[in-house]
């Protein structure tokens, strides 16, 4: 084979491995963009019996949002994040993030007798009680 063929190969090589590790560090930022963003992240996992009713939250930055019984949901939120709960005749109220948590994940569950929270998916305390409202 003629050395033109192989200066040809050659180039080809080289020019398709940098395209390929410029994709490897493009996919590398956008993972520790993702890690940092997970680090406010807060989630809700409901826990109730099976209803056509949504849990109703009203967050002071995550804004308005509603769950179904055994919906998730998730959002991005800094230290102090209030939220209203509001589930057909109860009504509840927590801080989604407190200063204690650092950088770590704030996981909710709801269920019939409280609001439980997490930060380590092991160990559960129950945060707020259900407070029903007057007919």
């Amino acid at each position: 084979m003629s050395p033109i063929f192989y200066v040809t190969l050659f180039l080809a090589l080289v020019l398709c491995n940098a395209s390929v590790d410029s994709g490897n560090q493009f996919n590398k930022g956008m993972n520790s963009i993702n890690e940092a963003a997970s680090t406010n992240e807060i989630r809700v996992q409901i826990n109730l019996p099976p209803s056509p009713r949504k849990v109703h939250f009203k967050c002071s930055t995550g804004g308005r949002f509603e769950v179904t019984t055994s919906g998730s949901y998730k959002w991005n939120a800094g230290v102090g994040e209030q939220c209203k709960v509001r589930y057909m005749k109860l009504r509840s109220s927590i801080v989604a993030r407190d200063s204690n948590e650092g950088g770590r994940l704030s996981q909710w569950v709801v269920q019939s007798d409280g609001l439980y929270h997490s930060t380590d998916m092991n160990t559960w305390s129950k945060k707020a009680e259900w407070r029903r409202l007057n007919q």
